[in-house]
């Protein structure tokens, strides 16, 4: 059958466009600024239609993220995301130990069971914890915080570098900082009188040193990557803390550790109450509130979770303490408080103006102990102790608290201590030591110290983070 003239202008038509289109190579690029907001088709049902390529990642966000929301005014915990990602953990289990070179570089990843057959000394690297690269979102919506992870790049979800947190809080090696299980090096305050005694500190956590003084000990390990070795970091302190609560459910990880899963095949428990029930007046008269846990002393555990018990030495008293470990960091809260670069707080008086004020510096070629100059401002810190209730969060899910008057039990289960008596710039010491019980946990972040404030219970940890 002949084509009518109307058919025929139409075959002419789609025959021109066809001459006229360009192979993929030849179309010109994208604006990336307005990228997501660009419409592509979708078929649904047989039929073509229309989505912002946004619109089909947050949809595949469901099922490619995992987390837990938590009502604000009950501090109710609740996994959201993708169930399926709760069971398999696949960022969790991905956190691994290892032996760092000075230079960045992994020399071998230690067994998955049990480290202690590995040389941990120092000879064939720094025992590190390896943290995969993933991405990070935290926002409050209805009344509920959201904090969710991903393997994906999905919109709006920040970038966590792949990065290495010392295995154990840190000892010293001459002028470097280390994270090593070595009998050989002396730590707490460096007590040499103490070698062959009960109170012995060769092998434990080196404590009685400035912020600053951990960080240049930390870059000791490599003059020519200065900026890429520090002490523990603000950021990665964050972005472990929030591993571990989406991994148990929880915000009260001093929960008693429990191996089994729940009915749906969910992580339960917690990390136990860790290094946290020595009495004040008897730790100040065994050893002066030194460190007396050796580095190392849980890695019968390899990369697992879980504690070991300790005897307390007969001249301290009797007295059974738990060693705890998150994916092989060892004591990750507890033992002795732990400084974190990267986070600054201006404490202003009441008659100063009546403010402390939280800034982050992401950028360990920033650091600063006397400034502010290129940190970030992310709010306004609680001015009164008590156990956090509310914390600042924001999109980068900070964990200072912003509002106290929680408990052990509730909201996030750890204390929040400051002192707003001075105007000063003051630091953060995180977890807890061995006497404070209840109040200890990640969420536990005392300012009442000034940088250059050092006592024999104030440690830190060895961190390792790439610039690319």
């Amino acid at each position: 059958m002949a084509l009518t003239t109307q058919e025929e202008d139409k075959v002419r038509l789609l025959l021109a466009a066809m001459d006229g289109a360009k192979s993929i190579g030849d179309l010109p690029t994208a604006d990336s600024a307005t990228l997501l907001t660009a419409l592509m088709e979708v078929v649904q049902g047989g039929v073509s239609k229309q989505a912002t390529i946004e619109d089909v990642m947050n949809i595949y966000g469901e099922i490619a993220a995992y987390g837990i929301k938590i009502n604000i005014s009950t501090g109710v915990v609740t996994r959201v995301g993708n169930a399926t990602l709760h069971r398999s953990l696949p960022i969790q289990n991905r956190i691994r130990g290892c032996l760092l070179s000075d230079a960045g570089a992994v020399n071998s990843y230690l067994p998955a069971l049990d480290w202690t057959s590995a040389d941990r000394t120092g000879a064939s690297g720094q025992v590190m914890v390896e943290v995969p690269l993933h991405y990070f979102k935290c926002w409050v919506d209805g009344g509920y915080a959201y904090i969710m992870i991903s393997e994906y790049e999905l919109p709006g979800y920040k970038l966590i570098p792949k990065h290495y947190i010392g295995a154990y809080q840190a000892a010293l090696d001459g002028t470097k900082l280390c994270s090593v299980a070595n009998p050989a090096l002396r730590g707490g305050n460096d007590n040499s009188a103490w070698d062959g005694t009960c109170r012995s500190l060769l092998g434990v956590p080196r404590t009685n040193m400035q912020r600053n003084e951990y960080k240049n000990a930390a870059r000791a390990r490599n003059a020519s990557a200065t900026t890429k070795w520090n002490a523990w970091m603000y950021n990665s302190y964050v972005a472990l803390t929030w591993l571990m609560c989406i991994e148990y459910g929880t915000l009260n990880l001093q929960l008693p550790v429990n191996a089994s899963l729940d009915s749906n095949g969910y992580k339960q428990g917690g990390l136990g109450a860790g290094v946290s029930n020595l009495v004040s007046a008897t730790w100040s008269t065994y050893n002066s509130y030194n460190p007396f846990i050796p580095c190392g002393y849980s890695d019968g555990l390899g990369n697992r979770s879980g504690e070991v018990a300790f005897e307390m030495p007969a001249e301290y008293g009797v007295l059974t303490t738990y060693v705890n470990r998150y994916r092989g960091v060892e004591l990750p809260f507890g033992h002795i408080w732990q400084w974190l670069d990267g986070i600054n707080i201006e404490v202003k008086k009441d008659g100063d103006g009546g403010t402390s004020k939280v800034y982050v510096c992401e950028n360990p070629a920033n650091l600063s102990d006397t400034a502010y100059t290129n940190y970030e401002y992310r709010g306004l810190e609680a001015r009164t102790n008590g156990y956090a209730k509310e914390v600042l969060l924001g999109s980068n899910g900070d964990i200072v608290a912003s509002v106290v008057g929680g408990g052990g039990m509730s909201y996030y289960c750890d204390y929040h201590y400051t002192n707003t008596a001075t105007s000063e710039l003051k630091g953060a010491l995180v977890g807890g030591s061995a006497i404070s019980g209840s109040y200890g946990g990640p969420f536990y972040v005392d300012s009442s110290a000034a940088p250059s404030d050092r006592t024999a219970n104030i440690g830190s940890r060895l961190c390792f983070i790439p610039t690319t």
